[in-house]
């Protein structure tokens, strides 16, 4: 292994016998005891060759479904479980938030579990000391220090667990779902803690189901499906293609074509041509493009202060942003919608069409006819770039069937004079008086 690899995953498979009764389960340990060879079982198989590295100072998070073997991979990592097949290698010292509550005695005060459960990632007793009174600030739990930890709420469990395993600085730091339980000021405040515990080298493995806490605070993310490694890359792409894991339909009768050819494409009335998406100036070749063809998104322009398509997008004006879009078939019930994000993928705005319009041009639409689309917007941004997701999906009986869902498609550059520092621009006006006592 290199030096800065803390944390290699191999080939690593991990599968469990099912049984019908217990009686099966004891019959399967008889013949282990007795070395004979055992009947075939029922296998789950909970993960399958998964392989990836971590390096020191990493932040990696972990996406999938529920169900998807995220937890199992985190255990096998941490030695709670052991893989059927692979090797994992560890480097350093390794603390975990795996289950709430796990590794505290409940029957102890919360000051003895700090001591037992620090001693148990490591520490000797006496950094046990110098560190005390630094976990027992960040826990704020108060009085509850000395009261049996069986008598915590979620949110106290969690306080006190992630301060102790935070505080022991470890090698690597694997956080899974627990930040869930904790009210926004504490969330805030702990991730606070896991950017400087990242600067000073240690690597962590952050699971949770949202992407904006992935994108903001991951350089790199996992994703897991069915215990299969669906995707490890860059963090904004990988959170992509999980959103297309929750909400994308991959069944269509119809061929997805030519669509990667960018052509002039001439509206039947031919009162205007429509070029490709990939035609504007403004398109990211790193989007990442899916749905199930029966609509697609063929122009896009921005019109700001009179201007069409401006290369640098002003703070100053409003913007009418514009895009059509054509029907492969017969569609009934369609939204429209627009996300704007960060480039590093926090989400600023988003906005779609249901309820927002009547339903006489949304309701049905035939095969090969182009709506225009257009949403004015506020451009009060700060100086930076930003991209732009476009969709279009369908509706039916309740279900949202995406058409075309292009992420993070269109790239933009803006400019701001505002002396207002941040993502927005919220300011109006300050006002100072004099105050007579």
């Amino acid at each position: 292994m290199y030096s800065d690899i803390v944390l290699k995953v191999d080939s690593v498979s991990k599968h469990f016998d099912l049984f019908d009764t217990q009686k099966d389960k004891l019959k399967k340990l008889a013949r282990e005891l007795l070395n004979k060879k055992n009947t075939s079982n029922k296998v789950y198989q909970a993960l399958n060759d998964i392989s990836f590295e971590a390096r020191k100072g990493e932040a990696i998070g972990v996406l999938g479904k529920n169900g998807a073997g995220k937890s199992t991979l985190l255990q096998l990592i941490c030695g709670t479980l052991t893989p059927t097949k692979g090797n994992i290698n560890v480097v350093g010292r390794l603390a975990a938030l795996l289950e709430l509550g796990a590794g505290f005695n409940p029957e102890f005060t919360g000051r003895e579990n700090i001591f037992i459960n620090s001693a148990i990632l490591g520490l000797n007793r006496n950094e046990i000391k110098e560190k005390f009174d630094d976990i027992v600030k960040f826990a704020d739990i108060g009085d509850f220090l000395d009261q049996p930890v069986k008598h915590y709420s979620s949110g106290m469990f969690m306080r006190l667990a992630f301060s102790v395993a935070s505080s022991v600085e470890p090698d690597i730091l694997i956080v899974d779902e627990a930040l869930a339980v904790g009210d926004a000021r504490f969330q805030a405040k702990c991730f606070r803690r896991l950017e400087k515990l990242r600067e000073k080298g240690t690597t962590i493995l952050l699971v949770t189901h949202s992407t904006e806490q992935i994108t903001r605070h991951c350089s790199k993310a996992l994703l897991i499906d069915r215990g299969h490694m669906v995707a490890f890359g860059e963090a904004n792409k990988v959170c992509n293609q999980y959103l297309e894991l929750l909400f994308g339909k991959t069944t269509t009768n119809l061929p997805i074509s030519e669509r990667n050819n960018p052509k002039v494409i001439e509206h039947d009335n031919n009162q205007f041509d429509l070029q490709n998406l990939e035609n504007s100036i403004y398109y990211n070749p790193h989007e990442h493009k899916w749905g199930n063809g029966e609509a697609e998104i063929i122009d896009f322009h921005i019109i700001q202060n009179k201007k069409i398509n401006p290369t640098i997008i002003s703070s100053e004006y409003s913007l009418n942003v514009i895009f059509h879009a054509r029907f492969n078939v017969d569609v009934d019930n369609v939204i429209f919608g627009l996300t704007l994000k960060t480039k590093d993928g926090v989400t600023i705005f988003g906005r779609n069409t249901k309820g927002e319009l009547g339903t006489e041009l949304l309701q049905k639409l035939n095969s090969q006819e182009i709506r225009k689309v257009s949403f004015s917007i506020n451009a009060k941004l700060g100086t930076g770039d930003y991209t732009l997701s476009l969709g279009i999906v369908k509706e039916v009986d309740g279900e949202i069937i995406p058409m075309e869902r292009r992420y993070d498609s269109i790239l933009v550059h803006v400019e701001s004079n505002s002396l207002s520092y941040g993502i927005v621009d919220l300011y109006e006006k300050i006002e100072v008086s004099n105050c007579e006592l």
